[in-house]
């Protein structure tokens, strides 16, 4: 029961605000950075190469293959300029509910702490022990069909 209901009210896409376009986003590695620099609307990305320390480095998109990392612009972050918005992810497991995982991803205003989109996705897992020929595992997932990150911040 506990499922459906977070399957029913609290997956899929959220949009709380709109995105401010051209201006400086975080990301927690090179190729989140690179996935979020080649969208019209940003204009650069801040990112670090190991566990989120120093030194940090801005990626801008130049065009072309957005595979190759030759179709980049990578310097030294550019102090100067702040970021506005991150990409958080991750996954958990719900609280008191072993069995039920959250998978996620997140965009939050810097400025203001405030989850500007939102994208999450429940998993539950369980075993049948009594089933012929001994057990039989299962897992379901619920999301919303056909989800693009790309897309959606491309709507805002």
């Amino acid at each position: 029961m506990k499922y459906a209901n977070l399957c029913y009210f609290k997956s899929g896409v959220f949009i709380n605000d709109g995105i401010e376009n051209n201006v400086g986003w975080r990301a927690e590695n090179k190729f989140i950075a690179m996935f979020i620099a080649n969208l019209k609307s940003v204009d650069f990305v801040r990112f670090s190469d190991v566990n989120n320390e120093e030194p940090e480095y801005d990626l801008i998109y130049l065009g072309g293959d957005k595979n190759k990392i030759s179709s980049y612009y990578i310097d030294e972050a550019d102090v100067s300029r702040n970021t506005v918005y991150r990409i958080v992810d991750g996954i958990s497991k719900v609280e008191n509910y072993e069995s039920i995982r959250k998978s996620y991803i997140e965009v939050v205003d810097d400025r203001s702490e405030k989850e500007v989109l939102g994208y999450y996705k429940y998993e539950i897992s369980f075993v049948v022990r009594d089933a012929f020929p001994s057990w039989l595992s299962f897992n379901m997932v619920c999301e919303e069909a056909g989800f693009n990150l790309e897309n959606i911040l491309r709507r805002l």
